[in-house]
């Protein structure tokens, strides 16, 4: 919570200069559609080495699917003039949903099935400055900018079922959720006006930071913690971690962990993506 309210406190004193004289000279409302990729880094690494147990691991084996490429949408509204006719100021709120990867995990007696779901809900302060294009083409200019702001939710989602392939058959639920994350974007973007409206066609780069996750698996409060291998976990004796590290000596402990330790800490997400959207707007 922390770097939520630095983030706060940055936004409010970024907009400091601008409320003082806020005679905007164009308005726009509009509506943005992507297509994302997932950038892949450690903590994904992790998501898709995911381990719904510790024990009996003696043979342990990972089979996975990465996050496809997935749409998201969201609503802008944006207004320029306060600082000159090349700077705009906006708010962008939107909602993504990052699902399809999966993990198998093959075990010397059964296996666990699973899949990961990711649903975001994000805030944005963005800045855009506007370059003139001379071209055949009336009213086309390349804008450059960005945005700040925070993730008031985010939500992981793992749903699967665990079998031996004969009588042992169970269902595996988990829903995280965190209140507390920001949110970083750069962009590049080929604008073009034409009467009222506004078209957009450009690329982006986003970054999100997220944690203090909570949620239930199997009826049970759960936090997800990283171990020291990299992957994560979500079991309820994770919650202690004194009992943890002393069960790290146990016998029966997968090998990875035993011998370096067992918790790195508590799982703390991160997640980038480079996609290219389209927009449209209305100005008034």
């Amino acid at each position: 919570m922390k770097r939520t309210y630095l983030v706060l406190k940055l936004l409010l004193i970024l907009a400091a200069p601008v409320t003082g004289r806020l005679h905007a000279d164009e308005f726009e409302f509009g509506f943005t559609y992507g297509l994302l990729s997932h950038n892949e880094d450690s903590f994904s690494g992790g998501v898709y080495r995911f381990r719904p147990g510790l024990y009996n691991a003696f043979q342990r084996g990972i089979v996975y699917d990465p996050f496809p490429v997935y749409g998201t949408g969201e609503v802008f509204f944006r207004f320029s003039g306060p600082i000159g006719d090349n700077h705009s100021f906006g708010i962008a709120y939107g909602q993504e949903e990052a699902g399809g990867a999966s993990t198998t995990e093959i075990r010397t007696s059964y296996f666990t099935n699973v899949k990961h779901t990711f649903d975001f809900r994000y805030l944005l302060f963005t800045y855009h400055y506007a370059i003139p294009i001379r071209s055949y083409f009336r009213n086309i200019s390349l804008e450059v900018g960005g945005g700040l702001g925070l993730l008031p939710l985010t939500r992981w989602h793992i749903k699967g079922y665990q079998t031996d392939l004969g009588s042992f058959n169970r269902s595996y639920e988990a829903l995280l959720e965190s209140n507390s994350g920001f949110q970083y974007r750069m962009e590049l973007v080929l604008v073009k006006k034409w009467r009222a409206a506004v078209f957009r066609f450009g690329a982006r780069i986003d970054y999100r930071l997220a944690g203090d996750f909570t949620g239930l698996a199997g009826g049970s409060e759960v936090r997800p913690f990283t171990l020291t291998d990299g992957t994560h976990a979500l079991t309820p004796d994770l919650l202690d971690l004194v009992e943890l590290q002393q069960a790290a000596q146990n016998q029966y402990l997968d090998p990875s962990l035993r011998f370096e330790g067992l918790v790195r800490g508590e799982t703390e997400m991160t997640w980038g993506t480079t996609g290219l959207f389209a927009s449209v707007g209305v100005r008034f």
